[in-house]
This record gives structure tokens, C-alpha cells and sequence, in this order.
């Protein structure tokens, strides 16, 4: 697995700065952290902050900003894009050794010197990584202060608390370290008792047990080491656990809607609207670059248009009542589709009747959903996040292509109708005075759209295609256009990358 371009640039970057840093652990899936499939933990001298920060944002590199309730002294995430292979990088930066319990982090181990001045070069990476046996000693009391409530137990019915990355790393170390100096190390650092049970585990492998005797007998040392005093670290896990707890809730049950719960750019959040013609795989992009970025952002994803997506629940009876039409062929299905969007047609070729009072009722509970779905992904942005739209509202092409759909009763005699036209227009006006961060216009030719949806008429492609092009944003909203014809994969990476370079 080779090395992303963006951490060749960074680390680089590093070694002309004559940085001291190290990979300081889990060292045995470095060669995946440097391709950008896992986090990197990097510890660096914090006398050379400036240097550090310097080389970070010359390789490309961006900061992030971590949830409320989990950020850990002297640490930073740093997020970076590779243009080459479309993949993320993760730097985990470490300016001091935080450790401890699972979102406390309550110890600060004065050890950073030690593992700068023993680090040793990786030839086979072209990166400076932590010594093993020092390593070693540490994986040992990371797993040991980290050791939960019923591990006991756990491991008494099969499931062992050492498996997985642990037990991993464990193997990988256990072919490069010296036994009697890691032996020496952790007696020098954590005394006789410790060394001792260490080399036991080096040995004949970690078990609950040897932990916890392992945790008892380093407890004089790590008392010296405690970032906050007991009771006070017992509330403060206490509040982060129920925090995460929220966090998961939020994610999983409200759409990310608590604004405490943010994990998103340093410099603020986006709004990145994601427009083009039937067929040109708008949802596809939105939902494949959200997982993309999920792995270390919070991001929120929106559909603003009024075909297939997602619909309010002021909206939903009207939608099951359009299928109920288009089942037994009472309207055929493209021409329901394209009259709930505003695409069917100039007014006066439209029916009136029962019809025209649907649409006019379809129209204003489109127009209130847009209300609140706009203000839901404005308020999303505001608060940190990156917000992925799939269709955005437009006043520029009245009664098709997402636009207003009562645009024609803006000059009508009767004022009521005029009213209900003006209610209808004011949140796509809107969406016109706060255009996005980002404008990425996915276009396909006539022929592909109806190779991929053999149902799309060729004029109604066409017309839609037009009048994408057409959509004009604000001044400082950069627009940028992708050849949506191309496979999936090429048409991801050139979209992430436009999505990356407005963060």
C-alpha cells in the first residue's frame, strides 16, 4: 500500500523544517495510515509548534474542529485530501502524551522527550517512528488504563478484551523489540513490578488478569500523572459518556439537528449544492461523498427537490396520492414526476379543474417544506457542518426545474391567487439571495441520460439540461462543472476534490 501524495508532501515538509517527530503508535498499520485508510498518530516537539503548523498547511492539509466534550489537551486533528487517488488522510498531531480511559484521557505521561530522542528512521516509508520497545511499554499502559468495567467477565464467556488491534499490535512488536531492554525501560519508568508483569505479557500473552495487576502496580506513577483529580474525572467521563450517547442519537435518529453535537472544518461550515439533469447521478455523488467525508466530519445531507426524494410529512399525502394516480395509469408516471417538479409544460397548455387545485396544493406544500428544509441546512451550515443539497430551489426559471410552480398568478386579477403566488415564490427567492458555498453541476449528454433511464423523453432531456446550464449564483458561489458521462469513481474524485478545496 503505498503513500498518499499529501502525506509525502507533509512529512517532506517535516524533514525540511528539520522537525523532531515520530509515529509514536500503532505502528504496525503505518503503511495504511500513510495511504489514508486509518488515522496517523503523529507526536512532535511542541518548541517547533510553528513549524509544525507551517508544514501542515503547506502540504495541504486542514484543520478540524472536534465535537464539544472531546477535545484533549496539546492535540489537533488534521484532515487532507489526496488529488491522485481521491482518498482522505487523518493526522492525529500530539504535542504532549494525553492518555488514559476511553473520552477522558486523564493522564499526561512526561514522556515525550524519551520517544524523540529514541525514534528510529522507517526506510521502508521514509518516516521516523517511535522505538519499539518504547512502544511496547506504552501499548501496555494505554490498554491497562483503558481496561473497562466486567472485562473480567467478558473474558471468562470468550470474549477477550486483548483481540483486534490490540492483540495486532502486540504481534507486530513482539518481532522487533530487545526483551531485556523494553524489561529495562518499563522498570526505569514504571518500577520492578511493572517490569516484571510486562515481560509476562511479552511472553506468554496479555490476559484481564495480568492487566489489571499490571494497572495496581504502575498506580504509584500514574497518580503523579493525573490530569484531574478523581472526583473531578469521574463527573467529567460521566458527562462525555452521556454525551456520546446523544451524539450517537442525533446521528442515528435526528439528522444531526443538536447543535452541540458538531465535528466539522476549522474555518466553518459549507453548503455544497449538487445540481444537473435526470440521470446524471446527483443522489449517488451525494450519498457516496458523504460517507467520504463522514469519516471525520459531520456532515448533513439534504434533498430540496420534489421528485423521488425524501418528502416532510406535510407534503407525504399528497405524494402516496400521486403513486395512487400513476399505478392504475390515471397519469403516467414522467408526466407526474415532471408536474410535481414545475416541469410540465407552460401554463397555459396545463389542466385546469380538479388538476389545477392539486397543483396548487402540491405547490404550497412544496413551497412550506422548502421553507423548512432551507432553513434547516442554512442553520446546518452556520453551526459547523458540511451540508450536502441534492437540487437546490431556483426563482430564475419560474415553473420548471425546481422552481416556483404558481409563478403565472403573479399578475393575476385575482388577489387571493396573487397572494398564494407571492407566499409560494418567497423561499425560492431566498434560496436565490443565499446561494451556497458551492456549486457542483454534474452534467450528461442527452444520449447517456436515456441509456441510463430508457423512460427520459430526449426533448424533456434536453430542455432540462438547459436550463441547468442556465442557473446563474451569486457572485462568490464558484461553480464548478463535471463530465457526469464518465464512470462513478472519476466523477467522485473530481467532485470531492471541488468539495475539499471550499472547506
Amino acid at each position: 500500500m503505498s503513500s498518499s501524495s499529501v502525506a509525502r508532501r507533509l512529512f517532506e515538509a517535516l524533514h525540511r523544517a528539520n522537525v523532531r517527530y515520530c509515529s509514536w503508535k500503532s505502528n504496525d498499520h503505518l503503511a495504511a495510515g500513510l495511504a489514508g485508510a486509518t488515522d496517523l498518530d503523529i507526536l512532535v516537539d511542541r518548541r517547533q509548534y510553528s513549524e509544525v503548523q507551517l508544514a501542515l498547511v503547506a502540504a495541504g492539509l486542514k484543520r478540524g474542529a472536534p465535537g464539544c466534550g472531546l477535545t484533549y489537551p496539546a492535540r489537533e486533528g488534521w484532515l487532507g485530501f489526496d488529488d491522485e487517488t481521491g482518498r482522505f488522510l487523518y493526522v492525529d498531531l500530539h504535542y504532549r502524551l494525553i492518555l488514559g480511559e476511553e473520552r477522558l484521557k486523564g493522564y499526561r505521561f512526561p514522556w515525550e522527550e524519551l520517544l524523540l530522542g529514541t525514534r528510529r528512521w522507517e526506510e521502508s516509508v521514509g518516516v521516523y517512528v517511535a522505538d519499539p520497545n518504547a512502544e511496547l511499554v506504552l501499548l501496555f499502559v494505554r490498554a491497562a488504563l483503558q481496561l473497562p468495567w466486567g472485562a473480567r467477565l467478558r473474558e471468562r464467556v470468550g470474549r477477550s478484551y486483548f483481540t483486534g488491534n490490540w492483540a495486532r499490535q502486540l504481534a507486530w512488536l513482539r518481532e522487533r523489540v530487545d526483551p531485556a531492554k523494553a524489561e529495562d525501560l518499563c522498570r526505569q519508568l514504571l518500577g520492578p513490578a511493572a517490569a516484571v508483569l510486562a515481560r509476562q505479557m511479552l511472553a506468554a500473552g496479555v490476559t484481564v488478569d495480568r492487566l489489571r495487576r499490571f494497572r495496581r502496580a504502575i498506580r504509584p506513577v500514574t497518580a503523579r500523572y493525573r490530569t484531574y483529580a478523581p472526583p473531578v474525572a469521574w463527573g467529567l467521563l460521566l458527562l462525555r459518556r452521556l454525551y456520546a450517547w446523544v451524539a450517537l442519537l442525533d446521528r442515528r435518529l435526528c439528522g444531526r439537528r443538536l447543535p452541540f453535537v458538531r465535528k466539522g472544518p476549522a474555518a466553518g461550515g459549507a453548503l455544497v449544492v449538487l445540481i444537473g439533469p435526470d440521470s446524471s447521478g446527483k443522489s449517488t455523488v451525494t450519498r457516496e461523498l458523504a460517507t467520504a467525508l463522514g469519516w471525520k466530519l459531520d456532515v448533513v445531507r439534504a434533498y430540496l427537490g420534489a421528485g423521488d426524494g425524501a418528502s416532510s410529512l406535510v407534503r407525504w399525502p399528497l405524494v402516496v396520492a400521486r403513486r395512487a394516480l400513476v399505478a392504475p395509469g390515471l397519469l403516467p408516471a414522467r408526466r407526474a414526476t415532471a408536474r410535481a417538479r414545475g416541469d410540465g409544460g407552460p401554463p397555459s397548455r396545463r389542466r385546469g379543474g380538479p388538476f389545477a387545485v392539486a397543483r396548487t396544493v402540491w405547490a404550497l406544500a412544496l413551497a412550506l417544506e422548502k421553507r423548512r428544509k432551507l432553513t434547516r441546512v442554512w442553520r446546518a451550515r452556520d453551526q459547523g457542518l458540511v451540508v450536502l443539497c441534492d437540487r437546490y430551489p431556483q426563482a430564475q426559471i419560474l415553473g420548471f426545474n425546481d422552481g416556483p410552480l404558481l409563478a403565472d398568478w403573479l399578475a393575476h386579477p385575482n388577489p387571493l391567487l396573487r397572494a398564494l403566488a407571492r407566499w409560494e415564490l418567497a423561499p425560492y427567492a431566498r434560496a436565490d439571495q443565499t446561494p451556497p458555498d458551492l456549486v457542483v453541476r454534474l452534467m450528461v449528454t442527452p444520449e447517456t441520460a436515456i441509456a441510463r433511464d430508457a423512460t427520459l423523453d430526449r426533448a424533456f432531456v434536453e430542455r432540462r439540461i438547459a436550463a441547468v446550464t442556465a442557473l446563474r449564483f451569486g457572485p462568490d458561489t464558484p461553480v464548478v462543472e463535471v463530465d457526469a458521462d464518465r464512470p462513478l469513481a472519476e466523477v467522485l474524485r473530481d467532485v470531492t476534490r471541488a468539495v475539499w478545496r471550499a472547506l
